[in-house]
C-alpha cells in the first residue's frame, strides 16, 4: 500500500502551478513525512473506529484539528478577461498551502451594475472590465479569509457587510447588489464542494450532517436514483393573471414530462438518455410486451430521467402556457378559477393527448414504471395571492367586486372542491390571509379534505424562499430554525427575479441538499423560447452534471455501508434475515415510529427506544397528562404571584403550545414537545425514559408524519374529555353497587337532610366514608351533575347520574355541532357568536354559552351546561374558538382506536422477537455469568438487548448499500 505522503508527493508533482510552489511544498512534505504519516493515519483510525454518518467529512475535519487553522478561505482576486468578462478566483489555505479552489467568470455588466447600485459608488455604467475587477477586489479582496469553507452563514453575513442586508419581504425587483452578491454566493458554494472533492450539494450536506441538521436523500450513485425519482424539482410557469395581486393560473410540469412522446420538438430536442445502450437492450427483450418487474428487477437508468430534461420539460411547459393564454379567460373574478382550470384541460389534451391526468392514489398496479413516473407530470397550480382580498372586518374574502364572501372554513371546502373536480390542480400557493386569526385551523380542515398528492403552500418564509438572500443565506436561515423548514414544500420564484436565474444551479444545490416535502422553480414569462432556454442553460448543464455524476458511481461513495444508522430499507431486510416473521408486515410501521426526527435512519438509541413504549396512549394516560398540566400552570401562577410578579390568565393548554412553538410555524416535533415539558419539570421528561411522553405524542400524531399540527394538539382536550365521561360512569357503577340507587346515595351523603350537600362534603364523604379512591373520578362526576356551577348538588342534580349515556352525550355533540353549522355557517362564526354573549375576558364563559344555546332553541337530552363541561376539559371555565373547532373531531377516539390496532400489534411482535433473541442466548449467557461481572449486566439490561439487536441488523446487513 502506497504510504499517504507518497500519494501527497506524487500529486503535488503532476500539478500545475509555478515552480517555485512546487519546490516548496515537496521539500516541506520531504521534511514532515513522518509526522504527516502519523497524523492522516492517526485521523484515519478514528473515522474507522467512530464510523460516522459521513466519513468523509469526519476526515476533513480531524485533518483540520492538526492544521493551524483547518481548511479556510483565504483572499479572492479579480481581474479582467476581455472587455465583457471579469475573471473571479477563490484561494484557500491548508497548514500554510495556499491552494486555488475555484474559478469563475462573471459578466462585466452584472459586476457593474452591483457595483452602481451601492451607496456612493461613482463607477460609471460603461467602465472597462479592468475598472469594475479593480473596485470588486477593493471591497472582497479579504473579505473571507480565515472562514472555514463550510460556514455558509459567515460567508453570507461577510457579503452582506458590503452588499447590504436583505429586505424582508424582499422588494418587488430584485437591485443589481443582490444579483451580484447571489453570483458571489454561488462561487463560495462550487469553491467550497471542490475542496471537499465534490459538487457543491455534497458541501452543503457535509455542513448540515455535522450538524446534526435533517438533510435530504443523499445523491451519489446509481442506487439513488430510485429514491430520488419524484423528489427531483418541478417547473412552473404563469399563464393566466389575476385582477388583484399576485393571483395568477400556472401550469407545471415534472421532469418525467421529457419522457412523453409530444414532448420532444425540434427546438428542444429528443430525450437524451444516460445510458442509451441498457435502454435499447430493454426494449429488446421486452419485444412488445408489458413486462412488470419488481422494484429492485429495475436497471438504475429507468430511475434517471433525460439528461436534456430541464430543457424538454420547460419548453413543453411553455408551449402549454402560450396555448392556455391565447384561449384562457383571465382570472378576474373567482368565477374564472373553474372555467380557467377546464381551458386548461381543454389544451392539455389537445397537446398531449397520451398524457391522462391522474390523481396520485389511483395509480394502479399495473402500470409499468415509467406510467407511474409520467402520473400527473403535467399539472397547474393557483396562486390565490388570498391576503390580498382578505377583508378583516368580517373575516371574509371576495376574490372581486360583487362576488361571494367566503369565510375561511367556506373557503377550504371552496378549494377542496375544485381539486376534486379538476384532477390536474395539484398545488395550492398562498390558500389563506397570513392575517387571518383563523388561518391554522382552515388549513388543518383544508389538508384533510384535498385528494392524496395536492400540495398546499402557505406564504411564509419556510415554503416560500426568499431569493434575495441567495443560496448562503438560505443555508443560515435553515440552519437556524430547521424544524421549521424541514419536511415542508419549497417555491423558488424567479418571476420576479429573472436576474438571478443563472445562479439557479446554486439554489438547486441547496433545495436538493435541504429535508424538502417537494421543491418548485417558478420560472418567468419571456417572449420567446430563445429567451427562456438561454437563461436556463446554466440550470440546465448543472442538472446534467448532477445525473451523470450519481449514474456513473455504482457503489456509493460517501461511506454509507460505514453508517452506524440503519435505513428504511437496511431496517427491513435486516429483520427479514435475522428471522423476524413479521418483518414485512411491521417493520416499515415501526420505522416511521421511531424516526421522529425524520433523519430517514434509525440510530441504536432510537431503535432502544421501542423498550419504553407499548402504543399509543390511553385515554386513561391522556386525562393523567391533563391532570399534570393544569396543577403545573396552577403552581407556575401562584409562584409568579408570590415573587409579586404580574400573572396572566391562560388555559393550561395556551400556555403549553407558546411553549412548544415558540417559532409559530403552527406545528411542533416530538423534540419540542419533550424540550417544553422538560423545561416544566414533567417526571417523564427529566428522565431517561421518555416513553410516556412518546406514547402521549404518538396518540395525537396519527397520521405519523413526525410532527403535530396545533389544531391536532388541541385534540388532547378532547379525547382527556372523552375519559372523564368513562370516570363519570365508574362513579355511577360505585354508588349502584354501594348504595342500590342514587336517591339512597344523596341520603347517606346528605345527613343534615338539608336536601343539599357541598362539592367538599361530597369528596369527603365518598373518600373517607365510603371508601373510593379516585378523587378525579369524583371531580369529574361533579362537573358533569353540577348544572349550575354552584360546587352545591341538590337531589335533582344528582338524579341525573341515573340517565347518564356516553353515547347520548356523543349524540347530542354531533347534533350540536351540526345545529352550529347550521344557524351560523360555521364553528368559527358560532364562537364569534357566542363570545358576544360573554363579557370580561376573552373566550366564551359558561353564562355567554348557556345564553347562545338558548338562542339558537337548542333542544336536546343534554343540557348547554353539561355540553359546555365536556368541551371545557381543562376546566378553565372558557372556552376558546379551538375548543369549538373540536367539534370537528368527534371521531378522535375511533381514529385514536384505529392507530392503536395497528401499533401495539407491531411493538409487541417486535418485542417479542428481542425476547426471544434472548431467550436463544441464555446457556452463552450463563457461561459468561461466571467469569464476566459485565456480560452479566448485559444479559439482563434490555437497552443492551436492543443495542445487540442494532448491531446483528447491520452485521446482517453488511457491505451493501440501502
Amino acid at each position: 500500500q502506497p504510504s499517504q505522503a507518497g500519494i501527497a508527493l506524487r500529486a503535488m508533482a503532476k500539478s500545475g502551478g509555478k515552480r517555485s510552489k512546487q519546490q516548496e511544498r515537496l521539500l516541506y512534505l520531504q521534511q514532515h513525512r513522518d509526522v504527516l504519516e502519523r497524523v492522516s493515519q492517526h485521523c484515519v483510525n478514528r473515522v474507522l473506529c467512530e464510523q460516522p454518518p459521513d466519513p468523509y467529512a469526519a476526515l476533513l475535519d480531524k485533518l483540520s484539528e492538526h492544521t493551524k487553522a483547518g481548511v479556510r478561505f483565504g483572499q479572492v482576486n479579480f481581474w479582467p478577461s476581455g472587455s465583457e468578462e471579469v475573471c473571479c478566483e477563490v484561494v484557500a489555505w491548508a497548514r500554510g498551502i495556499e491552494l486555488s479552489a475555484h474559478r469563475a467568470v462573471l459578466p462585466r455588466g452584472l459586476v457593474a451594475s452591483g457595483l452602481r447600485a451601492l451607496a456612493g459608488d461613482g463607477l460609471e455604467e460603461n467602465a472597462a472590465a479592468s475598472l469594475v475587477a479593480a473596485d470588486l477586489s477593493s471591497r472582497l479582496c479579504d473579505l473571507v479569509c480565515e472562514v472555514e469553507i463550510t460556514d455558509f452563514p459567515k460567508v453570507h453575513q461577510a457579503l452582506c457587510s458590503v452588499f447590504g442586508a436583505v429586505e424582508e419581504p424582499p422588494a418587488s425587483e430584485v437591485s443589481g447588489a443582490v444579483a451580484l452578491r447571489s453570483a458571489l454566493e454561488e462561487i463560495f458554494l462550487v469553491a467550497a464542494g471542490r475542496l471537499l472533492g465534490d459538487a457543491a450539494p455534497a458541501a452543503l450536506r457535509s455542513s448540515l450532517v455535522r450538524q446534526n441538521l435533517p438533510a435530504a436523500e443523499p445523491m451519489n450513485c446509481q442506487l439513488d436514483l430510485a429514491p430520488w425519482q419524484h423528489l427531483w424539482p418541478r417547473l412552473l410557469q404563469p399563464a393566466l393573471q389575476g385582477g388583484k395581486g399576485g393571483r395568477r393560473l400556472c401550469v407545471g410540469v415534472s421532469l418525467w414530462a421529457a419522457t412523453l412522446p409530444e414532448a420532444a420538438t425540434s427546438e428542444a430536442g429528443g430525450p437524451e438518455f444516460v445510458d442509451e445502450a441498457a435502454r435499447l437492450s430493454r426494449e429488446a427483450s421486452a419485444d412488445g410486451h408489458n413486462i412488470q418487474a419488481d422494484e429492485d428487477q429495475h436497471d438504475p437508468g429507468e430511475y434517471c430521467p433525460p439528461l436534456n430534461c430541464i430543457n424538454i420539460a420547460a419548453k413543453l411547459c411553455a408551449d402549454l402556457v402560450k396555448k392556455v393564454v391565447a384561449e384562457g379567460p383571465s382570472l378576474a373574478t373567482e368565477d374564472d378559477f373553474a372555467s380557467a382550470l377546464s381551458c386548461f384541460q381543454k389544451v392539455l389534451g389537445e397537446t398531449v393527448p397520451s398524457f391522462e391526468a391522474r390523481l396520485a392514489g389511483d395509480a394502479s398496479g399495473g402500470q409499468s414504471l415509467l406510467e407511474r413516473q409520467q402520473s400527473s407530470c403535467i399539472f397547474c397550480a393557483l396562486d390565490l395571492d388570498a391576503g390580498t382580498v382578505f377583508q378583516e372586518e368580517g373575516a371574509k374574502y371576495c376574490f372581486a367586486e360583487g362576488a361571494t364572501e367566503r369565510s375561511a372554513e367556506e373557503l377550504a371546502g371552496y378549494y377542496a372542491e375544485l381539486c376534486r373536480s379538476q384532477p390536474s390542480l395539484r398545488m395550492l400557493l398562498r390558500p389563506f390571509a397570513p392575517k387571518d386569526s383563523s388561518k391554522t385551523e382552515a388549513l388543518a380542515k383544508l389538508r384533510t379534505l384535498l385528494p392524496e398528492g395536492v400540495v398546499v403552500i402557505e406564504e411564509e418564509a419556510a415554503m416560500y424562499r426568499n431569493l434575495d438572500l441567495g443560496s448562503c443565506g438560505l443555508v443560515a436561515q435553515y440552519q437556524g430554525n430547521a424544524e421549521a423548514f424541514s419536511a415542508k414544500p419549497a417555491l423558488y420564484d424567479f418571476t420576479q427575479r429573472a436576474s438571478l436565474l443563472p445562479s439557479a444551479p446554486s439554489y438547486l444545490s441547496v433545495s436538493l441538499t435541504l429535508q424538502e416535502a417537494s421543491r418548485s422553480l417558478v420560472l418567468p414569462k419571456v417572449e420567446s423560447w430563445e429567451e427562456l432556454e438561454a437563461m436556463l442553460r446554466p440550470l440546465s448543464h448543472f442538472f446534467r452534471q448532477v445525473l451523470s455524476s450519481m449514474y456513473a458511481e455504482t457503489r456509493a461513495t460517501d461511506g454509507r455501508e460505514k453508517n452506524v444508522n440503519l435505513g428504511s430499507a437496511q431496517f427491513r431486510e435486516g429483520l427479514t434475515r435475522l428471522g423476524w416473521v413479521d418483518a414485512e408486515k411491521y417493520s416499515d410501521v415501526i420505522f416511521e415510529l421511531l424516526d421522529w426526527r425524520k433523519h430517514r435512519s434509525l440510530s441504536a438509541s432510537d431503535l432502544a427506544a421501542v423498550e419504553q413504549m407499548d402504543g399509543p396512549a390511553s385515554l386513561q394516560q391522556l386525562d393523567t397528562f391533563r391532570l399534570w398540566l393544569c396543577d403545573a400552570v396552577r403552581q407556575r401562577q401562584a409562584s409568579k404571584a408570590s415573587d409579586g410578579g404580574k400573572t396572566v390568565e391562560e388555559s393550561p393548554m395556551t400556555m403549553l403550545v407558546n411553549r412548544m412553538d415558540a417559532s409559530g410555524s403552527g406545528s411542533v416535533s416530538f423534540g419540542s414537545f419533550h424540550k417544553a415539558l422538560k423545561a416544566m419539570h414533567h417526571p417523564s421528561a427529566s428522565s431517561e425514559n421518555a416513553g410516556q411522553l412518546r406514547e402521549v405524542f404518538m396518540s395525537l400524531d396519527l397520521s405519523g408524519k413526525g410532527s403535530v399540527s396545533m389544531q391536532e394538539f388541541s385534540c388532547l382536550s378532547l379525547l382527556s374529555a372523552r375519559y372523564q365521561l368513562k370516570r363519570v360512569a365508574l362513579v355511577r357503577a360505585f354508588l349502584e353497587k354501594t348504595f342500590g340507587s342514587h336517591k339512597a346515595a344523596f341520603k347517606a351523603i346528605d345527613e343534615d337532610r338539608k336536601g343539599s350537600v357541598s362539592a367538599d362534603l361530597w369528596l369527603d364523604a365518598m373518600i373517607k366514608q365510603h371508601g373510593y379512591q379516585d378523587r378525579e373520578d369524583l371531580a369529574s362526576c361533579l362537573n358533569f351533575i353540577d348544572k349550575d356551577g354552584s360546587r352545591v348538588l341538590t337531589s335533582k342534580e344528582f338524579e341525573v347520574l341515573g340517565g347518564f349515556s356516553e353515547d347520548q352525550l356523543v349524540q347530542d355533540l354531533k347534533a350540536f355541532r351540526t345545529l352550529l353549522e347550521e344557524k351560523h355557517g360555521s364553528l368559527r362564526q358560532a364562537y364569534e357568536a357566542f363570545a358576544g354573549e360573554s363579557s370580561g375576558a376573552a373566550g366564551v364563559d359558561v353564562e355567554a354559552f348557556v345564553a347562545g344555546c338558548r338562542s339558537m332553541g337548542l333542544s336536546l337530552p343534554s343540557t348547554p351546561r353539561l355540553l359546555f363541561n365536556f368541551l371545557d376539559a381543562m376546566h378553565f371555565g372558557r372556552l376558546q374558538c379551538k375548543d369549538f373547532l373540536l367539534l370537528d373531531s368527534l371521531d378522535i377516539v375511533e381514529r385514536l382506536q384505529r392507530a392503536s390496532d395497528m401499533l401495539r400489534p407491531a411493538i409487541l411482535s417486535i418485542k417479542a422477537l428481542v425476547a426471544d433473541r434472548a431467550q436463544g442466548h441464555e446457556e452463552e449467557d450463563a457461561l459468561a455469568l461466571d467469569d464476566d461481572e459485565d456480560a452479566a449486566k448485559a444479559s439482563v439490561d434490555p437497552e443492551a438487548q436492543w443495542v445487540s439487536l442494532h448491531k446483528d441488523l447491520r452485521d446482517a446487513t453488511e457491505g451493501e448499500i440501502f
